[in-house]
């Protein structure tokens, strides 16, 4: 091979310009990849959103033949309620998050669940949602009560018109105990509302992402495991598969009327 010098200043520049051609392929490569990939995530959270609209239109429509169909709605719950306080996540549980029932929603009634929790000495927190749902600035806080007229009448001019537990204690000074305060002791079991479950423990929720921005809040507390979750629900709103966004939590457990789930996670 000959190096001479007349040959090396050619040969180095065609080295350059080959280095340079790389790396301007490597970078068009690693941008339409990127472009390809950012393009095919819209169309998945597009569709994803599609099936989650539908799912929720067909339950909803469901549920507002539930009486004429099933029974009474109270019929129902009472029986959802007794098995839930069969389950093991329930008896074991000494501080348990449950939520007050949307009778407009038909969701599965919680008084005789909550009324039980009390009345077995369980630390009992039900969700108040602060801020403007509106705007986005929205959050669901876990607070305590220790009776049941704790819990205030849904404000009708609110978005959510949901009966929630007072900000106060009966002093109107003090601020109701928060699960998420530095002294809360550690949460066992949080029993979530939704407009779908599946058999494996996939939720559906109303879209605002109150209850899966929570559990992660709480998933990823500094002193204390993350709470046992349970899904409750009637048999109607139970489907083959509900579809689940990376931000969707799986509950470890879902408890209807008629059928205790535990999750293949």
């Amino acid at each position: 091979i000959d190096h001479s010098p007349a040959l090396a200043a050619p040969i180095h520049a065609f080295s350059q310009f080959s280095a340079a051609a790389i790396a301007i392929a490597n970078f068009a490569s690693l941008f339409l990849g990127c472009f390809a990939l950012m393009a095919s995530s819209a169309v998945s959270l597009d569709m994803l959103a599609s099936q989650k609209s539908l799912i929720r239109k067909n339950i909803k429509a469901s549920l507002k033949t539930l009486d004429e169909r099933e029974g009474t709605i109270s019929e129902l719950g009472a029986k959802a309620n007794a098995l839930l306080a069969q389950t093991q996540a329930f008896q074991s549980a000494t501080t348990i998050a449950l939520y007050v029932a949307s009778e407009r929603l038909r969701e599965v009634p919680t008084r005789d669940a909550i009324a039980n929790a009390l009345a077995l000495g369980k630390r009992v927190y039900l969700p108040r949602v602060a801020g403007d749902f509106a705007a986005g600035t929205a959050t669901m806080r876990m607070l305590e009560v220790t009776r049941m007229d704790e819990i205030e009448a849904a404000d009708e001019t609110s978005t959510m018109k949901l009966e929630e537990p007072s900000t106060t204690l009966s002093d109107g000074i003090t601020p109701r105990p928060d699960v998420e305060d530095e002294d809360a002791p550690p949460l066992h079991l949080v029993v979530c509302p939704g407009v779908a479950f599946d058999r494996s423990g996939g939720r559906l929720g109303r879209g605002a992402g109150f209850y899966d921005t929570f559990l992660c809040r709480m998933a990823k507390h500094a002193k204390h495991a993350p709470p046992r979750t349970l899904g409750l629900c009637f048999d109607i709103q139970v489907v083959d598969e509900v579809p689940r966004g990376e931000h969707d939590i799986v509950m470890g457990e879902v408890v209807t009327e008629s059928t205790h789930y535990l999750s293949t996670k």
